[in-house]
């Protein structure tokens, strides 16, 4: 069979990244412009694989290079793009150079030179190498690209370097203008059905798959529906119909089983999400139950937002990150939101804004300043009817925070990241549990018993007894500690009577 019937045939059978390897071998073998224009309409239908930020671009670019993925060429252009400097597009240049020739990388390189990146004579190696990579591989409708650089020559100062990079281009248009007849056009005709069939077949299976998502969301505290949508994803090749089936089944997941759901979530837990923006959902952080997005870290903010999208509808904890937005998830849809961590001032502008009950359980401040207990104080429990904790990092004076409290529905619990003496006195009406954090220790004092503290920690906590403030009040403390195995804690290792001598109040060891 011919490279053509090849990629006929797995098209026909969906394995649209089969057929694209075998068009790339029709097409090298004879430079047909109509070879090269239906991989073009090929590789469009795949989604661009997320290009993820940081300092970092060009290592990015050379793990995947390393792949030789056809089908990542324009993602790798997206990271070199992120790095202007000469000397690392010089050492990418010379690894593209390497490939075969190819029509798409042609392209992503065409559309970059009509910027004419670099104005200094150092750089005429550059366009060289890049030209001769467009000459290689591009085709007559890579011509307007050719063409707009030219018009822009006039950026580069330098007269000879500008004369000799428009000599480059024109010779590069006068060679990707060349039409190549296709020497198969029956089994070019045949690939084209092949493909409009492939498009209509995959149009039904997202029509399919949308309106199985439709009755997962209307039905969201339902298995039933979630299990159809994982039966059709799978028979589809869609990875997540695997992650639904696993967290919707009765039985507890096995430890292999539990790894799978990891390796899962972290391998394509994004881009099931692509229509959000690869910025606006922060991998660490990303959870899912019963196959949908439960837990998010989030950056939400600049031109792309995602107001009302339903996808934020089964979210039930979020942490904003710093300086983000908090608009997508105050929106109506986010229905299942409980946590809200990371909440900054304008977060609570907005919701007093609104003007409308939240369904929040857990606030958690980004930093305790006045100003924020003076915003949840204005919210009050007309907004915030059903929050039950509240995480504070460094409350500055008590009264803000005492008049939020009074203003709230009664508090579970307060969390303090502090040892809790001075905050104590607010035990009362409107808060049932006082929680200090202060490394390494955990200090829980209740309503009930004021005068009794529990007092947890893990290993190197008995290295540290001595760092805990005397409470004045405190009669007894129940010690929750994790047996050490620290042999530096082992050493100062107290009994419970020691313990007692030490802070003047009975010690319980729970």
């Amino acid at each position: 069979m011919t490279p053509l019937a090849h990629a006929r045939d797995a098209l026909a059978r969906g394995e649209a990244g089969e057929a694209y390897t075998h068009l790339l071998t029709a097409w090298r073998a004879t430079r047909a412009t109509d070879y090269a224009e239906v991989i073009h309409a090929l590789r469009d239908r795949f989604p661009l694989l997320p290009v993820f930020g940081g300092a970092n671009a060009f290592k990015r670019w050379k793990k995947l290079e390393a792949e030789q993925d056809p089908l990542d060429i324009p993602r790798q252009l997206l990271f070199l793009i992120r790095d202007l400097r000469q000397k690392v597009w010089r050492d990418a240049l010379v690894e593209l150079s390497k490939r075969p020739a190819d029509p798409v990388l042609a392209r992503g390189i065409a559309v970059w030179l009509r910027r004419l990146p670099w104005r200094a004579p150092a750089a005429l190696d550059l366009y060289r190498t890049a030209c001769e990579l467009v000459a290689a591989g591009g085709v007559p409708s890579d011509v307007p690209h050719l063409e707009q650089a030219l018009t822009n020559i006039a950026t580069i100062s330098n007269p000879k370097m500008r004369e000799t990079v428009a000599e480059l281009l024109h010779a590069t248009i006068l060679e990707v203008a060349r039409e190549r007849p296709a020497p198969d056009p029956t089994g070019l005709e045949a690939v084209r059905t092949a493909l409009a069939q492939y498009d209509q077949r995959t149009t039904d299976r997202e029509a399919r798959t949308s309106k199985l998502l439709d009755a997962v969301y209307a039905n969201s505290d339902d298995d039933g529906p979630r299990l159809v949508l994982a039966d059709h994803l799978s028979e589809v090749g869609d990875p997540r119909g695997e992650l639904i089936a696993l967290q919707c089944q009765t039985a507890p997941l096995t430890a292999k089983q539990q790894a799978r759901v990891r390796h899962l979530v972290d391998e394509y837990g994004k881009a099931w999400f692509d229509e959000l923006g690869d910025a606006a959902i922060m991998k660490d952080g990303l959870a899912f139950e019963r196959g949908f997005v439960a837990k998010v870290r989030v950056r939400l903010g600049g031109k792309q937002r995602t107001i009302g999208n339903r996808i934020w509808s089964t979210v039930r904890e979020a942490d904003l990150g710093a300086g983000s937005f908090a608009d997508e998830l105050l929106d109506p849809i986010c229905k299942s939101l409980r946590v809200l961590t990371g909440v900054n001032g304008a977060a609570l502008d907005l919701m007093l804004r609104h003007r409308r009950a939240l369904p929040l359980e857990v606030i958690g401040l980004d930093y305790g300043g006045d100003d924020r207990f003076s915003g949840l104080a204005e919210l009050g429990r007309a907004i915030l009817p059903n929050l039950r904790e509240l995480h504070a990092r460094t409350p500055h004076a008590l009264a803000p925070l005492r008049a939020a409290l009074e203003a709230l529905p009664p508090l579970d619990r307060l969390h303090v990241e502090e040892q809790p003496g001075p905050w104590r006195d607010l035990l009362g009406p409107h808060l049932r549990e006082l929680v200090g954090r202060d490394f390494p220790f955990v200090f829980t004092l209740t309503r009930d018993d004021p005068t009794t503290l529990h007092l947890s920690f893990g290993d190197h906590g008995w290295e540290r007894l001595a760092q805990i403030i005397e409470l004045p009040g405190i009669r007894k403390i129940l010690l929750h500690a994790e047996p050490t195995t620290c042999e530096k804690c082992l050493r100062k290792h107290l009994t419970a009577l020691e313990l007692s001598n030490r802070f003047g109040c009975a010690v319980e060891l729970v």
